[in-house]
């Protein structure tokens, strides 16, 4: 984590996500797989934490399926970043 160490803004793809008992089997499958080589959000929001990064935004989410993460260890912001977001980085 030392290339992320006392960053500003953390953008970090976060699509491995948990897979919800009314999807589809198929659609639960690949969400399933990509754990295999995604970070969770929560891995993300662990590693901002971990690594005091100012601001973590979580990118490539999965649509239809919201980020859940618990971010009472990390004192920064988390943003559910969506296409064409702004971010501030001030």
């Amino acid at each position: 984590m030392q290339f992320v160490q006392d960053v500003d803004v953390l953008v970090i793809d976060a699509c491995a996500v948990t897979p919800g008992d009314d999807l589809a089997p198929a659609r639960r499958k690949i969400i399933q797989r990509l754990h295999e080589f995604h970070a969770s959000p929560q891995d993300c929001v662990d590693i901002a934490a971990a690594a005091n990064v100012g601001k973590v935004v979580l990118t490539h989410h999965l649509p239809g399926v919201m980020p859940e993460v618990d971010a009472s260890a990390y004192s920064g912001e988390v943003i559910i970043g969506n296409d064409l977001d702004v971010i501030d980085v001030i």
